[in-house]
C-alpha cells in the first residue's frame, strides 16, 4: 500500500501527464469539476489555500509551473 502514491504517479505520467489530464478534463467537464472541487474541499478542511494546493499537486507531479 505504500507505493500507491508513486505508483500512480507512474501511470498518470506514462498516461501524457498534464496534456492528457487536459485533454479528458476537456471530454468530461462534469466529473473534472466534481474532483476538482473535492480536492479544493479536502484542502481547506486542512488549512490549504488554493495557491499552496497548486504547487502541491505541481509538486506531486514533479512538474514546474506553466
Amino acid at each position: 500500500m505504500e507505493h500507491v502514491r508513486e505508483d500512480f504517479l507512474w501511470a498518470y505520467k506514462r498516461l501524457g501527464g498534464r496534456k492528457a489530464l487536459l485533454s479528458w478534463a476537456g471530454e468530461n467537464e462534469k466529473e473534472f469539476f466534481k474532483m476538482f472541487f473535492t480536492l479544493m474541499s479536502k484542502a481547506a478542511e486542512q488549512g490549504l489555500g488554493s495557491a499552496e494546493l497548486v504547487n502541491a499537486l505541481r509538486e506531486l507531479a514533479g512538474e514546474d509551473e506553466g
